[in-house]
């Protein structure tokens, strides 16, 4: 083949298939033996202590196993400032027996309440974190539950985004459902599906929704302690770039 017909094809694209897999076997993304994406809950770490250090959190919590760039969930800090330390983070700073995370704010004191953490159990998300460019995504019937994607710090480093050449290809309008959940970072913008429109290294070239319903599920939110509502903005989808098509796509229950 000649060099310039070499550089001028097509990117090689992969095709893999998702499925809410109730067996307990992550699978290999064949269409016979398609992935997990269901939420499957971890082992739970109790015990721990949290401090910080500005907006950095430091948690103790012994022989932990977790490793940099996991995605974990704290839950149970109470208190005036159980706010900013529970939630979904990325973590960083990784010892035998302690990790690091930011916080969207500033608290008064540690950690007070009987504070969890826990890897994050949504594996349809954390398989949408791995997956390259020029990818073809064939979801199975069902509702897949995804925390999606956040536009504010620091929820918006332990989301997921669309890649370029990327078609998620559902079974069907409300056959597959892709749902939005634990929307709680009060004031933030979150999707279901989503990309950090305002930096060009983010922008899409080439990417395909098609046959499915996503639910923004607003009245569904969890509402932070003290308030009668919940203070969140929920969308279907926030796509930006070049050869976007999007079709056969129902949008429900989306709003502010």
């Amino acid at each position: 083949m000649p060099l310039l017909d070499s550089v001028l094809l097509d990117p090689s694209k992969l095709d893999l298939w998702v499925a809410l897999r109730t067996d307990g076997v992550k699978g290999t993304g064949t269409e016979s033996d398609p992935y997990d994406g269901s939420m499957r809950p971890k082992p739970l770490i109790t015990g721990i202590t949290i401090s910080h250090a500005g907006t950095e959190a430091t948690v103790t919590a012994n022989n932990h196993g977790y490793a940099n760039g996991n995605i974990v969930v704290i839950a149970g800090a109470t208190g005036a400032d159980g706010a900013f330390y529970n939630g979904t983070f990325l973590i960083y700073g990784v010892t035998q027996n302690t990790f690091k995370y930011g916080m969207n704010g500033t608290p008064g004191a540690s950690a007070t309440g009987s504070p969890t953490c826990t890897l994050d159990p949504y594996e349809f998300d954390a398989l949408m974190r791995s997956l390259s460019t020029n990818t073809t995504i064939h979801l199975g019937p069902g509702t897949f539950l995804t925390k999606g994607f956040c536009l504010s710090a620091p929820a918006i480093f332990a989301s997921w985004q669309p890649k370029s050449g990327w078609r998620m290809l559902g079974s069907g309008i409300d056959v597959t459902v892709l749902k939005l959940v634990e929307a709680s970072l009060e004031g933030a913008f979150y999707s279901a599906i989503g990309t950090i429109y305002y930096n060009p290294a983010y922008r899409l070239s080439g990417f395909e929704v098609s046959d499915l319903t996503v639910d923004s599920n607003l009245s569904g939110q969890p509402i932070p302690s003290g308030k009668d509502f919940a203070p969140v903005t929920c969308g279907a989808i926030l796509a930006v770039g070049t050869q976007i098509r999007i079709r056969r796509v129902r949008a429900i229950n989306f709003g502010a």
